[in-house]
């Protein structure tokens, strides 16, 4: 039972880590694969003698084998832009405040900053001036857990944990 426990939570820590730091990743996932695709191969000769066992001589190959690797960033990237889309929209707001606050610590920490910004975003998002975005401090704790908890479950699934 300890062992399904230890899993479970570092199955949410990295459904956590990836939630928060989507963009940071996807902005580092662009690059490699930018840099990778401009990699210019050298001569069409290749000295046999230089190479390292286990190395693709063939630079086309060396290039694909290159790409394929990013191959679970890239899934994982998927997943998040249509399991986002796929959340209501006011979790969405939540989702881009959490984002923002995530370096908040303290005794309080990122809750009361969101639960200070929320309503206003949702007002503005809605347009409206009802005050229907309050909600107590700990209502953003648990959507939290029970975003991380679904994102790492549909992972799972997908077989990227």
């Amino acid at each position: 039972m300890a062992d399904y426990k230890e899993d479970s939570k570092q199955e949410n820590f990295v459904a956590e880590r990836w939630l928060l730091y989507r963009f940071e990743k996807e902005k580092a996932y662009q690059e490699a694969r930018e840099e990778i695709l401009e990699l210019s191969p050298s001569t069409s000769t290749v000295d046999i003698s230089s190479l390292v066992p286990g190395e693709i001589s063939d630079k086309t190959g060396n290039r694909g084998v290159k790409l394929a690797s990013l191959g679970d960033i890239e899934e994982w990237l998927k997943l998040l832009q249509e399991f986002e889309e796929s959340l209501p929209r006011e979790k969405r707001i939540y989702l881009k405040l959490r984002r923002e606050y995530r370096y908040h610590r303290g005794r309080k920490g990122w809750t009361s900053a969101i639960q200070y910004r929320f309503s206003s975003e949702l007002q503005k998002e809605l347009g409206t001036e009802s005050d229907n975005g309050l909600r107590h401090r700990k209502t953003y704790y648990y959507w939290w857990q029970e975003i991380v908890q679904e994102l790492a479950r549909e992972a799972l699934r997908r077989g990227l944990l």
